[in-house]
């Protein structure tokens, strides 16, 4: 076995936390509620896309989980330190937007369990 429960869990965590807005890109309605982004806005197209961005998330991680390979867990590691670090970094950039607050909490939070990702897929 590559990984212990402590990255099983983590990589379990981490699709918790990327399903929602993974949904996103199925469900509209989804997109307005996540991100207060109204369907005609031109922005939508945009949160829908990047929906699907949250799809391939939680695809690399579930394979991590299932797969237990090295490469695996790397593929997830660094996609999903991606998507993660480059959404905080630019949220604290632009100010912290307060309709993005939830968002960025999750995502605060969900470093945790990317840090024992991380460490176990690069050590």
């Amino acid at each position: 076995m590559v990984h212990g429960w402590h990255v099983t869990a983590s990589l379990a965590a981490l699709i918790l936390v990327h399903v929602v807005p993974a949904m996103a890109l199925l469900s509209p309605s989804l997109c307005t509620r996540l991100y207060g982004i109204a369907a005609d806005a031109p922005l939508f197209v945009v949160v829908r896309h990047r929906a699907a961005f949250f799809v391939a998330v939680v695809g690399a991680c579930g394979w991590a989980l299932v797969a237990d390979e090295v490469l695996a867990l790397k593929y997830a590691a660094a996609q999903t330190g991606l998507s993660m670090v480059t959404f905080l970094v630019l949220y604290v950039r632009h100010g912290a937007p307060t309709a993005l607050r939830t968002v960025a909490i999750a995502d605060v939070v969900a470093l945790v369990p990317l840090a024992v990702v991380v460490i176990a897929a690069f050590s």
